[in-house]
Order: structure tokens, then sequence, then C-alpha cells
């Protein structure tokens, strides 16, 4: 009984070593990437709580297109930004800092996938390969962004509550709740672990039972967090938060959104293809490959494409031929779910079923936009659920031994996916620093448009951004115009003149975030493809010049 106690304990560990230091080795060389997106804003509250703790949003920001407060502009809670302050308060600012410190919360993701699915499944290391190998959780983890706090505290209260309902005991469901509590103040989009949680228990315990009190914390945290923050800040935050989430909800669009949301999921859980020849029969395979084939065809030989699929963008035969890819691996991954549930009916299966179709649900229906980063959820489980799937189909030590050669094309196709999106925040501090040097003589004549990455590193030179309302602008200034950015405009009252054109070099193959390759991993506005694989051009910025303005 000890011998066998004392060889699990050396399994587990061996396990955390090994994906320990897989998640260093394949992030470790993204550590001085560029604050990119949606950094900023988690960076300037960050720094606002370093000098007013009890005040994270109590300051302005020109986010858009004109000077706002923060409280009005950041949809999520701000404990990310908390533990960046504190990280900052220790070690700086820095890019290597920062994301240094997001590794380890990376580390804990993966290793908190294996835990759980140990709980689950025979072989869970394969579940925490599986989750590392993927492009959302490797561009994930390279933001600074609350993402993957949220997962990591989401994973590890699951984790701690089936220990709670396996072994018993108050401190794994009392610990549980403690990560619960900080979810939903990572991210507003914690409040559904409680809703999985206390579904998956009522169908465990086939009812309610005192166990419920346990979810009375993080509730309650969530209660005095909003009061708190309705007294500073005169408003509801969360319920904001909920309106901007369905500010595009059309029952018109549901269709397009169903297929890009299907689209989304396969491109982000991508490397899960290279997998499929576990999951599924030659004969599923073959259909599947039949399937393929037939929908390129149709979409070369029809003229008239149905309006529905990627909504207003044009896309080139390569790119439709992406789309149909990711969309039919969206599916895979949604059969995938479906087959776990249908083939071992368990509590355990159906909470899978619900944490993988809780996300791509919200990603593809009720979020803003539909992005990588609501997909991001749904990860574990599917490498659980995966797991689960080829150990139920038998396979022998042997071929199981296959797998090994699964990863190597999954891990390298979302490393290279991971660095087209590090070269794209990179162009950003360079075009930075490239203006600066150039105008740095000038700067109070040199303003800029645009916003993300690009923001931040101007206004650490000392621009600053064209505000609609202010009209700052006059005869005689420049302004820099990005032009694959967000909220760049000029108003009917600005005549330009084109100075000069800057151009950067970014991955020439791949792009994450670009409307020209219909790529769009942080928001699909940008392009209804997580990820694009075709030609990229270099990222342009127009240094135009005021020439006149009417009144």
């Amino acid at each position: 009984m000890f011998s066998c106690a004392a060889d699990r304990h050396l399994t587990r560990c061996k396990a955390v070593v090994i994906l320990t230091v897989a998640t260093i080795a394949l992030l470790i060389p993204f550590v001085n990437k560029a604050f990119n997106i949606d950094d900023p804003l988690f960076l300037w509250i960050a720094q606002q709580i370093h000098s007013h703790p009890f005040d994270p949003y109590g300051f302005k920001v020109n986010w858009y297109d004109s000077e706002a407060s923060m409280d009005r502009i950041m949809q999520n809670p701000p404990l990310a930004s908390y533990y960046m302050a504190l990280i900052a308060r220790m070690f700086g600012w820095g890019e290597v800092v920062m994301h240094v410190s997001f590794l380890l919360v990376a580390i804990l993701v993966v290793v908190g996938t294996y835990f759980v699915a140990d709980r689950v499944c025979k072989n869970p290391l394969w579940a925490g390969v599986i989750t590392l190998t993927m492009p959302v959780f490797l561009i994930s983890s390279t933001t600074v962004m609350c993402d993957i706090m949220m997962l990591a505290l989401w994973v590890w209260a699951v984790e701690f509550w089936l220990k709670g309902m396996q072994r018993g005991g108050y401190a794994s469901y009392i610990l549980s709740s403690l990560l619960m509590a900080a979810c939903v103040l990572t991210k507003y989009y914690g409040i559904s672990l409680i809703l999985l949680l206390s579904a998956y228990t009522v169908i465990k315990k086939r009812g309610l039972g005192l166990w419920a009190a346990y979810f009375l914390l993080p509730i309650a945290s969530l209660l005095i967090y909003q009061h708190r923050t309705v007294q500073l800040y005169g408003h509801n935050l969360l319920l904001d938060s909920c309106r901007y989430a369905t500010i595009a909800f059309n029952i018109n669009n549901m269709i397009t959104n169903g297929f890009n949301g299907l689209c989304f999921t396969g491109g982000c859980l991508f490397g899960l293809a290279f997998f499929l020849p576990f999951l599924w029969s030659r004969k599923a395979l073959a259909m599947n490959a039949i399937l393929y084939a037939a929908f390129l065809l149709l979409f070369y030989f029809v003229k008239q494409e149905p309006f529905f699929l990627y909504g207003n963008f044009s896309l080139t035969y390569l790119q439709k031929a992406q789309y149909v890819l990711f969309v039919m691996m969206g599916i895979h991954v949604v059969l995938l779910a479906v087959a776990g549930v249908r083939e071992r009916i368990d509590p355990e299966s159906i909470l899978l079923f619900l944490w993988i179709c809780g996300a791509i649900v919200f990603s593809s229906f009720i979020n803003w936009t539909i992005n990588g980063r609501s997909i991001l959820p749904a990860l574990p489980a599917v490498a659980i659920m995966a797991v689960r799937r080829i150990e139920m189909r038998a396979f022998s030590l042997r071929r199981r031994r296959f797998l090994c050669v699964a990863v190597i094309p999954a891990a390298l196709l979302s490393l290279l996916v991971t660095y087209a999106d590090f070269r794209f925040a990179q162009s950003a501090r360079e075009a930075a620093s490239r203006i600066s040097e150039k105008y740095g003589g000038t700067s109070a004549n040199v303003y800029f448009q645009g916003h993300w990455g690009f923001q931040y590193y101007m206004q650490l030179k000392g621009y600053k951004p064209v505000d609609r309302r202010r009209r700052d602008l006059k005869v005689g200034y420049l302004v820099v115009v990005p032009e694959n950015n967000d909220c760049m405009f000029f108003s009917r009252y600005e005549k330009i003149e084109l100075q000069e054109t800057l151009d950067f070099a970014v991955c020439k193959w791949v792009s994450t975030m670009n409307h020209a390759a219909a790529a769009g991993f942080y928001a699909n506005l940008g392009g209804p493809l997580p990820f694009s694989i075709g030609p990229v051009h270099r990222e342009n910025y127009y240094i135009v010049k005021i020439t006149d303005i009417t009144q």
C-alpha cells in the first residue's frame, strides 16, 4: 500500500517536472515580447494600483477616439493587475519581468490540467502536453492580460473541488472556494465556473446539500467588489460589462457567428488535428477528407458565395481553404465533447461537456466579439476529453507511442503562430522607436492614431493620441497613422498630406491580427480566421501632415 502511494507520488513529481520544463522551453523565447493589444490597459491599471491601491480605475485614458475614465473602458476586474503591481514593486515594469511572471502562471495552467486529468483518466500527462501545444495557449501565455491567470485559477479550483468530492474534508472545498473567488475577480467569465461546478455537484450528489454553502464565498466576493466599485465610480461595472459583451448580439447574425465560432474553435485548437488518427476511425477520417474536398470544389466553382459563412470579408481561395479546415476542426471538437458524454455517461463526462460547450457558446453567441481568448477556457477540458477518448479506443502501448510523433508538428505549428504574433507586437515597439528617433525633437507637434501596444510605446516616448472631441490638431502638425490598428479616423475638418511611409518586418507567411490577411485572433472584427497562413505584408505607418483645418 505504501509502495503504491510512493510510486504514485514519484510519477506525479516526474510529470510536474516534465510539464514545467516543457512549458518554460516553449515560452522562454518570447519573454521579451512587446506589450500588445490590450496589455497596456492592464499595465496602466497596475501602475495606478501601485500608487492608489484602493482605486484601480481612478484615471483617464484615450483608448478609443477620446479620453474617458478607465472604469468605462476596462471590462474586467483588476486582480491580474494587482498581481502585476506586486511583481513590479519587486522587479520593475519591464517586458521580460512581466512575461516571466505570466510564464509562471502558464505553468500552473499546464500542471493544473494534469492534476484534474489525473482524477478522470489514466494518462494525465498527455492532457498537459496537449494543452501546452495548442496555438491558443502559447499565444495567450505571451500576453499580460487576465485570460491565462483566470484559467490557472479555474483549473485549480476544479482540481480542489474534485478532490473534496472524492476524499471529503473541508480544506479542499474551502481552497476551491477561495480560488473561485479569485477567478471571478480576475475575469467576469469566472462566474460560469460557479454554475459549472454547481451543475456537476448536483448531478454527482443527486441533489442539493450543504456543499452549496461553499459557493457563498465567491458570490459574496463579487457582491462586495460590486458594492465598492459602485461607491467609487457611480455605476455597476459588472452590468456594464454584460451590456458591453452583448453589444454586437443580433439574431440575424446567429448563423454567421456559429460558423465563425467553429472556425475560431478549430483554429485555436488546431494542434489537435495531429491527434485525429487516435480519436476517430479511418472511415470517419476518410469521410472528413471527402467533405473537405467537396467544400473546396464548391467554393471554387460557385461564384455567389453564401453570405453567412464569414460575414462581410472577401477571402482569397487560400483563406477560404483555411476557413473550411478550421470549421471542420471546430466540428471535431464539438463531436469530441458529444462522444465523450454519449460513450461514457458519468458526472465527469458531463462536467467536461458543459465546460467545453459553455466556452464555445459564450464566445460564438454572447461575447461582443469572437476571439481566441474566449475559446481559451475550453482548452483543458478538450485536452482531457481527447485523452479519455484515446484511452477508450484501447490502442496498444506500441501504437500509443506514436502520440509523440503527433506532438512535434502540433508544437511546431503553435510555435510558428506564436512567433507571428510576437513579430506583430515587436513591429509596434520598433515603430515607436523609429518615430522617436526621427521626430523626437518636435514631439509636441507630433500626434498619433491607433491604440494597442503602439499607443503604450508612443506615450512612453512622450507622444499623445489624437482626441476627436478636443480637436487639438493644428496646421503643420504631424500625425502617425498605423495601417493595421484600431480606431483610426480623421474628421471632415482636417485636410492631410502624406509625408512618408515607414514599414516594419513581421512574419512573412503567418498572421494573427491583420485585416488584409483575414486574421483576427484578438477580435474577429479583424477577420474570420484566428490566424492566417499566406503572404503577409510589412506593417506600414503613415506620417501625414495637417495642411488645413476648416471650421
